[in-house]
């Protein structure tokens, strides 16, 4: 039994096919894997072990003319016939219609070690969509590390009369930055510390001088509080940039577009509304601060963009407002059913005035908290990578009126302990959702110069936003 080997040229599959088994005239092959149809062809390739259909198709020749009409003599001898296995007879097509390809099927065997074939590309509807994967943040730091630094930063201070503040303030936020983790990979922060007390001296001599105005003249110390006042929403975004540029992660920094314009209209005009609004402006105020700072800001050239609508504040001071009122209102119905006499009617007062305190500090966490969950989950990093945050209420609450009791009762010294403890339970309630891994992530948004320093380095300066 001879063998001769078949090769598909598209995907480079190869079998070897017994001789007695194709058809004796010319044929074409059709590859059961790629379903390419190719001239029948002999290439030698190693004997292969699985078994694949390859089916093949005769190629009918056109039938010759008459010998009377092509003008050759008639043949001597007739045909020599071949012995070969006769071919199935395919039906016999309608006389209108063209005589079907014949087509034989051989059985043939996979070469051990040949590639698999390219898979067909999908589809545009066909294409399935990205997998997404939760990268967590992970605080690394410990409060007896930070000690070290807190301590020597406060002695510092108090010497240099406050002067060395500035470089404090790196050295905190160096700490914090180069212990946070997103992907295996710490944060950066790579600020000058001589830029923030150029600004700082800035501010200091700007707020010595409105002092003096005050006392001196009224009108001259009005003048100088307004300037002040104007100034304010110019000093944010120089903030927001200055901080922007000197925080990178994976050595892509962050950038903020100063948007001057949208900055006085929420910081200078906006607030000037509260009180002809009675307060309802509030959550419309808050929604443009979000989303100023949001979507000005940028990883590399990808932008963040919120997309939380002012529906969904609204909703959430909507729901603080009817729960507020729900409570004071049981509670004030609760201490006057008790009872109006004098001996029953004092505790009342005293308990109820205990509780508005203690309604306040839980009011103003579950703003923040449920905020800041607003603000993360509807934030996105260019088109796929999002943000998971699941704060909870009542976890911050613990965390705020136990660190407070324990930095009251060591006299500050459990400072240090008390901010690492937040910061590790913030990372850990937070992660970035993205289809990519954080690399090719990065490498999509490369690093880009800072922005807005034509001024200079004099006029950087950090409000600690």
């Amino acid at each position: 039994m001879s063998l001769l080997t078949i090769h598909c040229p598209e995907c480079g599959y190869g079998q070897d096919v017994e001789t007695a088994r194709i058809p004796p005239r010319p044929v074409f092959a059709t590859c059961p894997e790629c379903r390419a149809r190719f001239p029948f062809s002999d290439h030698l390739a190693p004997p292969p072990e699985p078994e694949i259909d390859f089916s093949f198709e005769e190629e009918i020749p056109p039938a010759a003319p008459p010998l009377a009409e092509s003008g050759l003599p008639p043949l001597a001898t007739p045909p020599v016939e071949i012995g070969l296995p006769p071919l199935p007879t395919p039906a016999a097509p309608p006389v209108s219609a063209p005589p079907p390809p014949l087509e034989a099927t051989v059985t043939m065997r996979v070469t051990p070690g040949t590639p698999p074939p390219p898979e067909p590309p999908l589809a545009a509807d066909d294409a399935e969509p990205p997998a997404y994967h939760q990268l967590p943040f992970v605080f690394t730091g410990t409060a007896g590390e930070y000690f070290r630094i807190w301590i020597v930063n406060l002695c510092l201070k108090i010497v240099t009369f406050g002067l060395y503040s500035a470089w404090a303030k790196v050295r905190k936020r160096r700490y914090f930055y180069g212990n946070t983790l997103l992907g295996d990979a710490p944060f950066d922060y790579t600020a000058d510390p001589m830029a923030i007390f150029k600004g700082w001296c800035i501010g200091a001599a700007a707020f010595i001088i409105y002092s003096i105005g005050v006392r001196v003249n009224p009108i001259l110390g009005g003048i100088f509080g307004l300037a002040l006042f104007l100034a304010v929403p110019w000093v944010i975004v120089r903030s927001r940039m200055f901080t922007a540029r000197t925080s990178n992660h994976r050595n892509v920094r962050f950038t903020f577009a100063p948007n001057y314009r949208e900055a006085y209209v929420i910081f200078a005009g906006l607030p000037l509304l509260v009180f002809f609004s009675l307060g309802l402006i509030i959550p419309y105020l808050v929604y443009r601060q979000k989303k100023f700072f949001i979507d000005n800001g940028g990883y590399g050239t990808t932008p963040f963009v919120l997309t939380a609508t002012v529906k969904d504040f609204y909703r959430l001071f909507l729901k603080v407002a009817l729960g507020a009122f729900v409570v004071v209102a049981a509670v004030v119905g609760v201490a006057f059913s008790l009872g109006s006499d004098d001996q029953t009617f004092g505790p009342q007062i005293v308990a109820l005035i205990l509780l508005i305190p203690a309604l306040y500090f839980f009011i103003v966490v579950y703003v923040q908290t449920e905020l800041a969950n607003l603000a993360w989950n509807s934030t996105r990093l260019g088109e796929e990578t999002w943000f998971v945050s699941t704060l909870r209420t009542r976890d911050m609450a613990w965390l705020y009126f136990s660190n407070a009791i324990a930095i009251a009762g060591t006299l500050g010294l459990m400072i240090p302990w008390a901010e690492v403890r937040m910061a590790r339970y913030r990372c850990s309630h937070l992660a970035a959702d993205l289809p990519v891994d954080l690399k090719a992530h990065a490498a999509a948004a490369p690093d880009v110069g800072a922005g807005g320093e034509e001024f200079g380095d004099l006029f950087n300066i950090d409000v600690g936003m």
